[in-house]
């Protein structure tokens, strides 16, 4: 079974498929060839978080307008922290997250020092049905105004099941778990 080794398919036209030329056979399925051993996003099979660089790709994709609305992330089995820094956070004022985040009990270290921006925090904004849940922050998350270590701003979505052991300073709207 190809998909317990890490790979699927997508359907392949048959007149290139089954061409007598092996080097057009070979391409084509090559060409539709998917790596998912890093997930689908979906509930069965959400994507697999394993590092700050997974983090911080999602935070560019979903700051780039990607809100990943009604798909599941799930960071990996055996990972107990993860330290972020100074971390843009996932989703800000004009991309919010949208999808299912699962930290499976993680515990996030943060570094945050940005005095002057809103939604900080380890997701800036979520919306739309959003959940996050089952993780911790630790360290320090600076901001200005919907500052908290979990979630700066929340417009409509989940909390559940996180704690915070950091440190929040803001003016507004500031909290441990939700500004």
């Amino acid at each position: 079974d190809l998909a317990s080794e890490g790979i699927s398919y997508y359907p392949q036209l048959i007149a290139f498929a089954g061409h007598s030329v092996n080097r057009i056979r070979e391409a084509s399925r090559l060409s539709v060839e998917y790596e998912i051993a890093d997930g689908l996003g979906t509930v069965g099979m959400p994507f697999i978080i394993r590092d700050r660089n997974d983090m911080e790709e999602l935070s560019r994709k979903v700051s780039e307008g990607n809100t990943f609305y009604q798909y599941y992330f799930k960071v990996d089995e055996g990972i107990t922290e993860i330290y972020l820094g100074n971390f843009t956070p996932i989703g800000n004022a004009t991309y919010a997250f949208q999808g299912t985040f699962d930290g499976n009990g993680v515990k996030f270290v943060l570094d945050i020092n940005n005095p002057t921006l809103d939604h900080q925090g380890l997701f800036g904004r979520i919306n739309t049905g959003a959940t996050i849940k089952n993780f911790s922050v630790a360290g320090s998350v600076i901001g200005r105004n919907h500052v908290a270590s979990v979630l700066g701003t929340l417009t409509n979505g989940t909390v559940q099941q996180v704690y915070n052991e950091a440190t929040i300073e803001g003016n507004n709207n500031v909290g441990g778990i939700v500004g």
